[in-house]
């Protein structure tokens, strides 16, 4: 109600990205109107939300921070925008890595919300035309990415992780409760990079963008674990490879390894 506009859309996946095209009409095209994509995965796991991606006639806009869209993901879309008459096209490459928290084993059921921000007059409130109720609960069927999209990428969580999100540097692997219980480096991780990977905080402190961490956790380098030790509370390795631990602000892994599983 109160919106001159109206648009049309398609969604098409290839390799290892997401292609979405909007072309919307408007009969005042200004610097306030925006093109909003709000990508979620409904069976992601309970702690699960979507990324959002905005666009007007001069190109991709940063997306607020109450979003909850990383900045490194915002950065790895690429769009083509075209402005001709009354009408914005626009093309968003979404890469995989680009892709809120999806299922790790369940279907790739997916809510694409494509919201035009219409704005007749500057300064105006912009008046929303969506294809989704309340801009984020889809009308109709859901799509689906095909599996390859997530078995091409050759990630081998534990059973217990249910959800996968892309990091700057690598994967996170979720199950119910607020914070990583796995986690695997594009390269080998070592004490800085783990931190950096799960956001952990400072050594002291027990709460951090996850939520509280449980200390006790496991990490695989060969059949190395590390456990706590009963009588003082302290970790220690068990293993036969020889590996190294590192501690990492009361956490630990394995030196060498690329992947962290807490356990506890």
């Amino acid at each position: 109600e109160g919106a001159t506009a109206n648009f049309s859309a398609r969604v098409g996946w290839r390799k290892d990205t997401l292609f979405v095209g909007v072309e919307a009409t408007d009969n005042q095209l200004l610097a306030g109107d925006l093109i909003t994509l709000t990508l979620s995965f409904p069976d992601a796991g309970p702690t699960a939300s979507g990324y959002t991606y905005r666009f007007a006639f001069d190109g991709q806009r940063t997306s607020p921070p109450e979003s909850g869209t990383p900045p490194f993901a915002q950065k790895l879309v690429n769009a083509a925008v075209h402005r001709q008459g009354d009408t914005l096209s626009v093309v968003a490459l979404v890469p995989v890595r680009a892709l809120p928290r999806f299922p790790a084993v369940a279907p790739l059921v997916m809510d694409l919300c494509i919201t035009y921000e219409d704005q007749d007059q500057v300064g105006a409130k912009t008046v929303p035309v969506s294809n989704c109720t309340g801009g984020t609960t889809m009308v109709g069927e859901a799509l689906r990415l095909p599996d390859e999209a997530r078995k091409n990428l050759k990630l081998k969580p534990p059973a217990s992780v249910t959800g996968l999100e892309a990091a700057p540097t690598g994967w996170l692997g979720w199950g119910i409760l607020p914070y990583p219980e796995w986690a695997q480096g594009d390269a080998s991780l070592n004490p800085a990079s783990l931190r950096a990977l799960v956001a952990l905080e400072p050594a002291g402190r027990t709460t951090g963008r996850y939520g509280a961490h449980r200390e006790e956790s496991l990490c695989r380098r060969g059949s190395m674990r590390l456990r706590r030790r009963a009588s003082d509370g302290a970790l220690r390795g068990v293993g036969e490879d020889g590996a190294a631990g590192a501690r990492v602000a009361g956490r630990h892994l394995c030196a060498g390894s690329r992947q962290f599983h807490r356990t506890g």
